[in-house]
């Protein structure tokens, strides 16, 4: 029991952040016709190859951490304080990939997306504070990776996302006694309308398994570009399943299954 909770704890890491970078999108297309799709805690993600060299992908992320308590997690910090946070977001893009060979590519991702975030911040000890807002958010990210493969079973991809966040209709509350002052990084939101945040997030992953289903493991950082003073979480650690499967029709209406190189009809 002990050793599922701090896997778990490893997963979800502090909560009560302002701004949480969404699980990277890596599908790995190598041809024509590849679908993949990926599953986690909290992020749903599945992509098509629709060309030789042109994908499309749709995510979503959804982390609520508004509670007080939870079944693993506590929110009170050393110093009395409860951080929480929600983060909904969708995202669409278009990727371009090139293979080299049979055992590379490299793959570019532009994608936009739509998202909601609330956080919260307080305390009931003497010197009462209590500050938070919701807001609305869009972001435009740009991502090269290069994978590399072994046949279809494993594959592993270094990749780095340039993320550039507009937070609008921010609405603050503050409610503390006189005596208390707002943290820098609340104190950043407090009375904006809006704001634009500049991310550069790097990562790696690592799928392997099956054909069809593969154990997907990521790992990525966040740098904050610029001097704006936020809390935002830097790291982020990932596990989940990733389903693919590559199916498209030839001219004569047959089903053909790709499999690297070789192909079958049915």
């Amino acid at each position: 029991m002990r050793t599922a909770v701090f896997i778990f704890l490893m997963l979800t890491g502090c909560t009560g952040y302002q701004y949480v970078a969404p699980l990277h999108f890596v599908p790995v297309n190598y041809e024509k016709g590849h679908g993949v799709g990926n599953l986690t805690y909290n992020s749903c993600q599945a992509g098509y190859a629709f060309s030789d060299h042109l994908s499309a992908y749709a995510m979503t992320t959804f982390i609520e951490n508004d509670k007080e308590k939870s079944l693993f997690i506590n929110n009170k910090d050393e110093k009395g304080f409860y951080k929480m946070d929600k983060h909904n977001e969708i995202e669409l893009g278009i990727t371009r990939f090139w293979n080299y060979e049979d055992f590379g590519s490299y793959e570019i991702l532009a994608g936009v997306g739509y998202g909601t975030v609330k956080y919260k911040n307080y305390n009931e000890i003497e010197d009462f504070y209590d500050f938070s807002f919701d807001a609305r958010k869009m972001n435009f990210s740009f991502q090269p990776g290069i994978s590399v493969r072994y046949e279809n079973f494993i594959d592993f991809s270094v990749f780095s996302r340039l993320n550039c966040i507009r937070y609008f209709n921010i609405k603050s509350m503050v409610d503390s006694s006189p005596s208390t002052q707002l943290t820098d990084y609340d104190r950043f939101f407090n009375g904006r309308n809006d704001c634009n945040l500049f991310f550069l997030e790097p990562g790696v992953q690592f799928r392997a398994g099956p054909e069809y289903v593969k154990l997907l493991i990521q790992g990525s950082g966040s740098i904050m570009l610029g001097s704006s003073d936020i809390y935002y979480k830097e790291y982020r650690f990932t596990i989940g399943i990733s389903c693919s499967l590559n199916l498209i029709t030839d001219k004569s209406g047959n089903q053909v299954v790709f499999y690297e190189n070789r192909m079958e009809k049915k």
